[in-house]
This record gives C-alpha cells, sequence and structure tokens, in this order.
C-alpha cells in the first residue's frame, strides 16, 4: 500500500506541475488513506501473531508421544508438541524434549515427512520456531537435536515462503535477519545494534517468535558488546547515545551493557570527563558508588576485580566535580561564583571517594527551576542542615582518610577531621552545624587567592597544599590510574576499620543465638535476630554499628 500512495502522489504532482509549471505538494498528504493504512497495517500485525499454547497442554500432549498414544494425522496434538520442544517436564527422564535422542528422532521424522509432503503450516512453522529459539542454554550448537531443528526450519522456510503469492510482513521480519537459522544467528542483529540502526524488537518477539530469555539475545549481545570493546574513542564516543538507548529498552541486558560501556569509558582518552546520560543511568540502577551500602552491588555488576574499583572511582570523581560545581556556583548564596574555592577543589576530584552536600533551609525551599532540578536530580544524595542560619549551606569531602567540610558562605573556615574521629556520620539525612564545625583543626582562606586564573596556586592554596601534604595528600593528574580506595576508609557512622569489623562481627556471630541473613554481595544489609533478649549481646552490635529494626526490638541490621 505504501507503494501505491507513492505512485499516486508522484504521479498527482507531476500532472499538476505539467498544466501548472509549478511544483505541488498540496496533494500529498492523503491523512485518511495515510491512516486507513497504518490501521491495517496494525492489524496485520496482531493477525500474524501465533499464540504459543499454554505450558500444560504442551506438556500433556509431549507425555502422550512418550506413551506412543500420538497419531500421524492427529494435528492439533503434533502443533502441541512443536511448541513444547524446549519445556521441562520434571517428571520426565529426560526433562527436555529436545535433549532426548530417542524420543525427538520420532519428532523429527514427523517435521520430515511434512516437509516433503510440502503440509507443513504456517503456524507450526512457527511453533518450531518458538521452541527453537526459546531452547534456554547459552550454547544450543552443542545439542545436535537443535542443530537438525535449525537445519529443517531453514528449508521449511523457503517452501513455506514459495507457496504465498504476496510477501507476509513475518516473511520481512525472517528475511531482514537472514541469519537466524544459520550458526552465524545474532550476527546480523547485533551488527545493526552495533552501528545505531533501529532495531524492531517487538517483531522478532512476536512475529518470529523469540522469547525475552532466548539464547538469541544473549549471543547477539555476546557480540555486540566484543565490538563495543573493540573501537576507538571516537566510534565509542559516537556509539555510546545509542548503546545507553539500548539499555533504556532491554531490561534484562541494561546491567550487562552498562558494565560494558563504564569499562570502555575508563579506557578512553576522555574518562576525567563526566557523561552526564550514562553517570545517570548507572545511579538510577546501581544508585551511588559512593554509598558504602552499594558498593558491593557495583563491584558485583563490574564483575572484574582488576578494573572495577578504578572504574568506581571515575564515577565517584564525576560525582565529585558535579557537587563541586553545584556548591560553589547554585548554593553560594549570592550572585558571584566562588571560582577559588571551586578551582582548588576541583583538582582534587579525581581523588575523592565520597561526596556530600548539606542544604540549609533557604535551598531545601528554593523553588526557582535550577534548585529544583538540582535536588530532583540529586535526591538521596543530599542532607539537611540545621542550627545555623537558613542561607548555611555545607559540603562534605573524602579524600584518602580524612573528611574535609567547606561552607557556602564565606568568611567560615574549612575544618578536616580524621574519617576514624569524625563527630558525624557524613551519610545521614540530617546534621547539625554544631557538629560539622566541632574540629580543632580548621583553615582560613587567607591570605586572599590571585591569579588562580592562570592555574597557579596563590594565597591561602599554598598554606592549604601544605597542610594536605601533612595529611599525606597530594594532587594527582587527572589522567592518573591512582584512584580513590575507599575500601580503606569507612565513612560509616562505626569507627572501626572495615575488615577488623568484619572479623569482629564473624566473631560476635560464633557465640551469639541468633538468625543471620547477609545480603551484603547484593548490595543489601547484614540482618542479625537475636533467639532472646541479651542487654550484653546488644550493646556489642550497636558498637559494631548496627541498629534495631523498626517493630522488631530482637533484629538488628547493618550495611
Amino acid at each position: 500500500m505504501m507503494t501505491a500512495l507513492s505512485r499516486l502522489t508522484t504521479e498527482i504532482a507531476a500532472t499538476v506541475k505539467r498544466h501548472t509549471g509549478e511544483e505541488s505538494t498540496g496533494f500529498g498528504e492523503f491523512p485518511r488513506l495515510k491512516a486507513a493504512e497504518e490501521h491495517l497495517a496494525a492489524n496485520m500485525v496482531i493477525s500474524e501473531r501465533t499464540m504459543v499454547p499454554p505450558l500444560e497442554k504442551r506438556l500433556m500432549a509431549i507425555r502422550a508421544l512418550r506413551q506412543k498414544k500420538v497419531k500421524a494425522r492427529d494435528r492439533y496434538h503434533w502443533q502441541l508438541i512443536f511448541a513444547g520442544l524446549a519445556d521441562k517436564d520434571p517428571d520426565a527422564a529426560f526433562p527436555v524434549l529436545l535433549e532426548d535422542d530417542l524420543l525427538y528422532g520420532v519428532v523429527q521424522q514427523e517435521i520430515q515427512r511434512r516437509i516433503d509432503n510440502k503440509k507443513l503450516k504456517r503456524r507450526e512453522w512457527k511453533f518450531l520456531c518458538s521452541s527453537y529459539f526459546g531452547y534456554h542454554v547459552k550454547k544450543p550448537e552443542e545439542n545436535d537435536n537443535w542443530c537438525s531443528l535449525r537445519d529443517q526450519l531453514r528449508i521449511s522456510y523457503m517452501m513455506i515462503k514459495s507457496q504465498v503469492r504476496r510477501e507476509k510482513r513475518w516473511m520481512a521480519v525472517i528475511d531482514e535477519f537472514s541469519d537466524l537459522f544459520t550458526s552465524e544467528a545474532g550476527s546480523l542483529l547485533a551488527e545493526k545494534m552495533s552501528a545505531g540502526e533501529l532495531v524492531d524488537f517487538s517483531a522478532l518477539e512476536n512475529v518470529a517468535q523469540v522469547p525475552d530469555l532466548s539464547w538469541l539475545w544473549y549471543r547477539a549481545f555476546v557480540v555486540l558488546l566484543a565490538k563495543v570493546a573493540g573501537l576507538d574513542d571516537d566510534g565509542f564516543k559516537e556509539r555510546l547515545p545509542n548503546l545507553l538507548s539500548l539499555a533504556q529498552q532491554r531490561e534484562r541486558y541494561r546491567n550487562t551493557i552498562l558494565r560494558a560501556c563504564l569499562t570502555r569509558y575508563y579506557r578512553s582518552s576522555f574518562r576525567s570527563t563526566p557523561h552526564a546520560q550514562l553517570k545517570q543511568m548507572a545511579l538510577e540502577n546501581w544508585g551511588s558508588p559512593q554509598l558504602r551500602s552499594k558498593q558491593n552491588l557495583w563491584l558485583n555488576h563490574l564483575k572484574d576485580p582488576e578494573t572495577s574499583e578504578k572504574i568506581c572511582g571515575m564515577v565517584r570523581s564525576w560525582l565529585a566535580k558535579e557537587d563541586l560545581t553545584h556548591f560553589f556556583q547554585l548554593l553560594k548564596g549570592s550572585k558571584e561564583v566562588d571560582h577559588a574555592r571551586l578551582f582548588y577543589w576541583l583538582r582534587f576530584a579525581n581523588q575523592m571517594g565520597f561526596t556530600r552536600i548539606v542544604m540549609g533551609q533557604d535551598a531545601r525551599n528554593d523553588k526557582h527551576s535550577d534548585f529544583i532540578a538540582f535536588r530532583e536530580k540529586n535526591k538521596g544524595r543530599l542532607s539537611n542542615l540545621y542550627g545555623g542560619t537558613s542561607a548555611d549551606n555545607a559540603v562534605i569531602m573524602q579524600i584518602g582518610d580524612y573528611l574535609f567540610v567547606e561552607f557556602s558562605r564565606t568568611g567560615n573556615a574549612m575544618y578536616a577531621y580524621k574519617i576514624s574521629s569524625a563527630p558525624f556520620d557524613p551519610e545521614k539525612n540530617d546534621l547539625q552545624l554544631s557538629e560539622l564545625k566541632s574540629g580543632d583543626v580548621k583553615y582560613r582562606h587567607a591570605p586572599t587567592a590571585l591569579g588562580y586564573k592562570d592555574h597557579h596556586l596563590t594565597g591561602w592554596m599554598l598554606s592549604y597544599e601544605d597542610a594536605l601534604r601533612d595529611l599525606g595528600i597530594t594532587y594527582l593528574s587527572p589522567d592518573s590510574d591512582v584512584l580513590p580506595d575507599t575500601s580503606k576508609a569507612d565513612i560509616s557512622v562505626n569507627k572501626v576499620p572495615i575488615n577488623q569489623r568484619e572479623q569482629d562481627i564473624q566473631q560476635l556471630l560464633k557465640g551469639l543465638k541468633a538468625t543471620v541473613s547477609d545480603k551484603r554481595g547484593m548490595g543489601g544489609a547484614l540482618h542479625i535476630r537475636l533467639a532472646i533478649s541479651n542487654s550484653d549481646d546488644i550493646a556489642k552490635l550497636i558498637r559494631l554499628g548496627f541498629k534495631q529494626k523498626h517493630g522488631d526490638p530482637l533484629t538488628f541490621w547493618s550495611r
């Protein structure tokens, strides 16, 4: 119909031009015809879908086949069997029919008989496709029966196609991905995704009967991600938006795509430059790697022990740069941006394992669009500041084993705290100004820093450099492979070093009558439920940083 519409439009335009000598586009719209075409196309899609019969009916038919109760002319039962070749029957010696050589031999003969007699129907062929794509193993080619089914599907498709006078839409899908029934299946799909071409996933799922768990998707994404790893920097940068769009569409493979993109970004020459979309998608799916409660989740998703912590460090540095920029530009409290402090601390962003903006009342309630967008974008990463004036704000920065606190209003000193003895938990939702200013180690922003715009340290920056150096902190180039290692600095409320704390927990559990559920490896928490209330045991748990579960006085949890 598209061809007919296009031809009609062209002929009308040519006739008008021939008689008037002018180009005319007024007759090329045909909105009602186009609406009718779209309606018919939608109905065609629905009509071409083949609904797979219920699992129980498929299993009943296969059990009947095992008992030799299915006749060659019993077409309905054979359709159920064709649709259930990859189903698992827990009561059978060989749960999957495709893995039962003896029984599948009978099925293979029946398929071949229908091919030879040109009696294999489109519906039956699609049921066989459902089994072919639905075989739940990563390397189906290791099964000879599955390879035989693949060959029969390829041959029978050509037979069915030759029998129709007008090509069906589902045939166009099969032809587009012509490697589906070859040993290279998935390669064309990966090529299209890699090149950024629009892939109609619904057509493969609904028309070609490819389920979400199919080996085809797994194989295509393996090929795709191998291509991503081999891209040069320019090619990767060009394809990254499309890859992230793909991750948004394919939820099952989202984490895999994110891992590949983050890994390739870390290996690029521009890794010190944050990528807003990549960062935001990672935060939405895995949480912030700055938070200890999410660090295990990040490491589990990234998997590679050699690069996982470095990739986390890269994203932490992105968050630090964003937080510092917001703090010294948006939250300063006056129209003039504090360029000097922003310049100084941005130099250390790649070494910051944790940053936290603590907002006063004005920043929390500001109705301007930039403040609203800031709060929404950083939901879950902001704390509230109490005890000062409504205009006060603070930012907490972790570098190495130290926490540094800067305040938005000029005239305030910068405070430094050893993490193991800090008087506050930087991840708390609510913090008091008195807590953040309770330290004895503080540094004034004097003398005034002049000339820093030429990237020279000047004024108070020079004394800060000496002070940080005394704490074992020196500036590292953004291209350095040394990224913040938060495993050496526990910023949680308990002050016990992480390795020692774990040993103390395990030692306590040995003599504790309790039920233990440890989901920290999945980004969750460690839950301990005491069998009886014991004040000594409760005191030990609290000293180790455990918190009592609301509504259950016997259950304690910790990240």
